[in-house]
């Protein structure tokens, strides 16, 4: 489709060309997938060999789930939710969070769920929150003794 006039006026030709236009949407939209999961495994290694060189490392701004806020901000309550936790170096609740915060568990949870969309802490689920260095001890990984994970 590189290269290729499209007149919006003439509809016979648009849809002539938008299967070809959806085949490269569909294309490059499959590449940006898997070029942001190659970035997100990149961005872990680096910041858990950073984590052991006892060195931090702040990941730059970037569009997508990663760092940053599309304006390059993070907003305050998100930061310093982000920080208890980095800080705690193992997973956290929301309570946990407001209680070293005082601040409101709810209020904190919103901080927290959308610290984790831009990057700065991660989402383990059942409303736990790790840093984002975090690696799962193996054990946590093997099923509990009733069989079930």
């Amino acid at each position: 489709m590189a290269a290729t006039q499209i007149d919006l006026a003439d509809r016979a030709g648009l849809k002539a060309q938008l299967p070809q236009a959806r085949q490269l949407y569909e294309s490059k939209l499959a590449e940006l997938k898997d070029l942001h999961q190659e970035v997100e495994h990149l961005r872990a290694i680096v910041e858990h060999m950073a984590a052991l060189a006892g060195e931090s490392f702040e990941p730059v701004g970037v569009s997508g789930n990663m760092s940053a806020q599309k304006n390059g901000q993070v907003a305050p309550a998100q930061e310093a939710a982000a920080k208890v936790v980095n800080k705690a170096r193992r997973p956290m609740r929301a309570r946990e969070v407001a209680k070293e915060l005082n601040g409101e568990p709810n209020a904190v949870g919103a901080a927290l769920w959308a610290a984790a969309r831009k990057g700065l802490v991660r989402k383990l689920g059942a409303g736990r929150y790790a840093p984002r260095d975090y690696i799962p001890p193996p054990d946590s990984l093997l099923p509990d003794e009733g069989g079930k994970k």
